[in-house]
C-alpha cells in the first residue's frame, strides 16, 4: 500500500493539552496517528485555538497561553496544526456547551480553512459530528474521502443532558453526508441504526490500549485498606454522585476503603461541570464522607499507570459511553473492574464474571459487587487474570492495522 497523507480533525479539543482537554478524543487521535506513522504514513491533526468566544474562563485563558505554537511536529510524520478561528457569540449566549454554540463553532472552524486546504489528503477523519458539520456544509471536504468517529451521539447525550432539535438536525446532516462512519461498539452501531443511518457505510473499528504504559499485573486479592479508583472527566455523564450512596453502604459494612477519583477538578471547560463538581463536594462534606471519597485531579497517562498499579478495584458508574477507553485500560491492566450493565458499549471488551463485573446502575448493586470481589479471592484473581488476556486484542498496533485495512478498501471504492 502506498504511503498515505491522512488528516484527523477535532475542532474543540487540543490533543497536546490532555490535562486541560481531558477527553478521550485526544488519546484516540494520537493512538491511531502514531501507529499509522510507524507504518510510514503521514498524519496531520487539526484543532482550533481557544478564543474569547468560548467564554472568559480560567480554562480558556490557560488554553490560549498553552497554545503558543501554530504547528507542533511530534515527529517527522505526525503534526498538530492549530487553526485560528473567529470568536462567536450566539444571541448573547456565551455558554460554550450550548447546542447552538457548538453548531456555530463548527461553522467558525470550517471558515478557518481554505477551499482546497484539505484536498491533498487521501483520507480525512472527523472526530465528532460538530467537527465536520461546517466543513461538509461548505464543501471543503470530499464526503466520500471523509470518515466520522461519532464519539457521543445525541441519543447518548440525552441520557444526561438536553439536546436541541437544531443540534439533532446538524448531526443528521453529518451522518447522512459522510462517506463512512467508524463505530467502536455495537451499542454505537445500534444508535446509528436508530438515527436512520445506512449501516452499509458503518464499520467497526475498536479503540486501543497502550501496553507499554498499561502493562498490568496479576492481582490475587484486595488489600486490607481497599483503594477504589474511577477515572474520567468530572461531569454528570460519569455519574460520580452515585459514589456518595456507595460509600454509605460500604461504611455501614465496616469496610476500610477510599474512593480516589482521577479527573481534572480545576480546569472546567463547561460551567455545568464545575457546578456538578461543587455540588458533589458540598454533599460529600455534608454527609461526612470526606475521608472516603477523594478527588486526586487530572493525571497524564504515565501517572494513571501508577494509580492503576496501586489500586485494588476500579468502579465506573457512568450513564453513557461511546466505548470506554479508561474502562478498557483498567480491565486490560488486570485490575478487577465493576461496570454498569446499562452501558452496552462496555460489552465490546467486558464480559460479566469473566474479566469484569457488570451490575445494575444503582448503589446497592455496585456495593454488592465490590463486597463480593473483596471477599471472594478466587473470583478476584479470575477477573484479574482474564482481564490481562484481552490486552493483546486491543493494542493500538492491532486496531490501527484494522483501520488501515478499512482505508485500503475505501480508497479502492472512491
Amino acid at each position: 500500500m502506498k504511503k498515505l497523507k491522512i488528516a484527523f480533525l477535532m475542532s474543540r479539543r487540543d490533543p497536546l493539552l490532555p490535562l486541560l482537554d481531558n477527553d478521550g478524543g485526544g488519546i484516540l487521535l494520537f493512538g491511531y496517528g502514531f501507529e499509522l506513522a510507524k507504518l510510514g504514513h503521514y498524519v496531520d491533526i487539526y484543532t482550533s485555538r481557544a478564543n474569547m468566544g468560548w467564554g472568559e474562563t480560567d480554562y480558556v485563558e490557560k488554553k490560549r497561553a498553552a497554545q503558543d505554537k501554530d504547528v507542533v511536529c511530534i515527529n517527522n510524520r505526525v503534526r498538530v496544526i492549530r487553526k485560528d478561528v473567529a470568536p462567536i457569540n450566539v444571541d448573547g449566549n456565551g455558554n460554550f456547551n450550548s447546542c447552538e454554540h457548538k453548531i456555530m463553532s463548527s461553522i467558525s472552524f470550517s471558515n478557518s480553512f481554505g477551499d482546497n486546504e484539505l484536498s491533498d489528503y487521501e483520507i480525512v477523519n472527523i472526530c465528532h459530528p460538530t467537527t465536520g458539520y461546517g466543513l461538509l456544509k461548505s464543501g471543503k471536504i470530499d464526503p466520500q474521502k471523509t470518515t466520522l468517529f461519532p464519539m457521543l451521539l445525541s441519543c447518548q447525550y440525552e441520557k444526561y443532558r438536553y439536546v436541541s432539535d437544531s443540534y439533532k438536525q446538524m448531526e443528521d446532516l453529518v451522518l447522512s453526508s459522510v462517506g463512512s462512519i467508524l463505530f467502536a461498539s455495537h451499542e454505537e452501531e445500534s444508535d446509528l441504526a436508530s438515527l436512520g443511518v445506512d449501516l452499509s457505510k458503518a464499520h467497526f473499528i475498536a479503540r486501543g490500549v497502550d501496553k507499554a504504559i498499561f502493562a498490568g499485573r496479576l492481582r490475587k486479592s484486595a488489600s486490607v485498606a481497599i483503594n477504589i479508583i474511577s477515572v474520567g472527566a468530572i461531569r454528570s455523564q460519569k455519574n460520580y454522585l452515585l459514589f456518595v450512596d456507595i460509600a454509605k453502604i460500604l461504611a455501614m459494612n465496616k469496610i476500610n476503603f477510599v474512593v480516589n477519583i482521577a479527573g481534572d477538578n480545576v480546569n472546567f471547560s463547561y460551567d455545568e461541570n464545575k457546578l456538578y463538581y461543587e455540588n458533589m463536594l458540598e454533599i460529600i462534606n455534608r454527609e461526612g464522607l470526606g475521608d472516603y471519597i477523594k478527588f486526586i485531579g487530572g493525571v497524564n497517562q504515565n501517572e494513571l499507570t501508577d494509580i492503576i498499579g496501586g489500586a485494588d478495584l476500579a468502579v465506573f458508574p457512568s450513564l453513557s459511553e461511546s466505548f470506554g477507553k479508561a474502562m478498557l485500560e483498567t480491565v486490560a491492566s488486570g485490575l478487577p473492574t465493576v461496570l454498569s450493565n446499562s452501558v452496552e458499549a462496555y460489552k465490546t471488551f467486558a464480559a460479566d464474571g469473566v474479566n469484569s463485573v457488570l451490575v445494575d446502575p444503582n448503589a446497592e448493586a455496585f456495593s454488592s459487587a465490590i463486597l463480593r470481589l473483596v471477599n471472594d479471592q478466587k473470583l478476584y484473581a479470575k477477573i484479574s487474570k482474564n482481564g490481562l488476556k484481552i490486552a493483546d486484542s486491543f493494542t493500538w498496533e492491532k486496531v490501527t492495522k484494522d483501520l488501515l485495512k478499512f482505508y485500503s478498501q475505501l480508497l479502492k471504492e472512491v
